[in-house]
């Protein structure tokens, strides 16, 4: 496939998993017409896991699959890592009230599923649980989902629409890449984290004002500073976008094997613009900037067509390619992490009892602050806010928080470890 390149190696972490569970049924595999994606190299359909009518999914969980192809789930709890991935006979999903969590790759993989019902009960849906769901056409994200994992719904290229409620402030990189025929993204008025603001068909992160997914049918609306990674790969049917004056990054693949987009325009007030973010051999691909402009450099460099846009009316008055000029490098600055102190804690005072304390960390970028504890699980978590607890009978040892910034407009992402000492 022409698409294919070197740059696309990294999707192939979220391609299928194989599971060595295998149980006994008569059930064979769905006749199913598969989609596709540009760009999106998948296996072919070979996977034929079979399970038993009924069995348990998870601590305190058990389920049932009909003939037709409907899976439901009922109990309390989580519901196992990979317990329904690479499972042909199912059609649809029902998990009734009650299911907590849906673990890491449960339905990935799961190429037949068409829909999925949730409940209100739902806190966490991990990372590539509904991987590759190539089928999906409609899952609702009801109230009460907190957080999606890392490529939670990737490449679900079925699916029309996206839904984030209030209670969703937590979603991992890639969680929606590769829904390229998404055609309406909403999020709720009350979400503190996200917005889709002026109803413009984006995911946006409210914090950053990066806009993070992107569809066919986005209208991207003054505000916004960053233009996500992966934002657009491969999304069918975009044929134009008009980036708005103020926006000054554009990250990696944000238009990647978008094969449809003809019209770019691009205001004077970028000055990045990622690795592979468009389609070097797009012959219909046009940007449309200023003379001067960072864009008009990357244009040429990259011997994609340009067209003139005077003041801030779009006027096309070259449509033949540019000689390429000289070589433009295209850097981003490091971001300086500045942390609270960090007292000294002693073993024998916490071997009966736990302490909390709060970390707080800032960027000089205006990143995003994530904290991942680096060394020392067993006896030290860390909250997404930076509320740092360290378990009673912990040991003597240095116990190690890495604090991330992520990529902010101008500023790469940055990490910074910091210890944590207990004498």
């Amino acid at each position: 496939m022409k698409y294919q390149k070197k740059s696309l190696t990294f999707m192939m972490v979220i391609i299928s998993m194989i599971f060595t569970n295998v149980f006994v049924c008569a059930y064979a595999k769905a006749d199913t017409e598969y989609k596709s994606a540009k760009g999106i190299s998948l296996p072919e359909v070979i996977h034929d896991r079979q399970i038993e009518k009924t069995g348990e999914c998870g601590e305190g969980l058990s389920y049932t699959l009909e003939d037709d192809g409907t899976l439901t789930i009922t109990g309390n709890g989580k519901i196992d890592a990979g317990a329904f991935s690479d499972v042909p006979a199912i059609r649809n999903v029902i998990i009734n009230e009650g299911v907590s969590d849906i673990g890491d790759s449960a339905f990935s993989d799961t190429w037949n599923i068409v829909s999925i019902s949730l409940p209100k009960s739902i806190k966490r849906i991990e990372s590539s649980a509904f991987g590759v769901c190539r089928s999906l056409e409609s899952v609702n994200i009801p109230e009460g989902v907190v957080y999606i994992g890392k490529d939670a719904f990737a490449c679900c290229f079925a699916m029309r629409e996206l839904y984030i409620p209030d209670s969703l402030t937590d979603i991992g990189d890639s969680a929606f890449f590769g829904c390229v025929n998404l055609e309406k993204i909403s999020v709720s008025g009350g979400n503190t984290a996200y917005d889709s603001r002026k109803e413009c068909n984006a995911l946006i992160d409210s914090q950053s004002d990066t806009l993070i997914v992107g569809c066919r049918n986005t209208v991207i609306p003054e505000g916004i500073a960053a233009i996500g990674e992966n934002a657009y790969f491969s999304i069918e049917g975009l044929s134009s976008v008009v980036i708005p004056d103020g926006v000054k990054t554009i990250g990696k693949y944000a238009f990647f094997c978008c094969s449809d987009l003809k019209d770019v325009y691009v205001p004077k007030s970028v000055g990045t613009i990622g690795e592979d973010a468009f389609l070097e051999d797009n012959g219909n691909l046009m940007i449309h900037a200023e003379k001067d402009s960072y864009a008009w450099g990357y244009a040429g460099s990259n011997n994609i067509k340009t067209a003139e846009v005077k003041a801030k009316n779009p006027v096309v008055s070259d449509e033949t390619p540019v000689q390429k000029p000289a070589e433009v490098k295209y850097t981003e600055r490091k971001q300086e992490i500045s942390v609270s102190k960090i007292k000294k804690y002693k073993a024998k005072k916490l071997k009966n009892r736990s302490v909390s304390f709060k970390l707080k960390a800032k960027s000089s970028g205006n990143g995003k602050i994530v904290f991942n504890v680096k060394k020392g699980k067993k006896y030290i978590t860390v909250s997404k806010s930076g509320k740092v607890t360290l378990k009673k009978g912990i040991k003597k040892g240095i116990y190690k928080i890495c604090i991330t910034a992520k990529a902010a407009p101008g500023y790469e992402e940055t990490k910074k470890i910091v210890s944590v000492r207990v004498k």
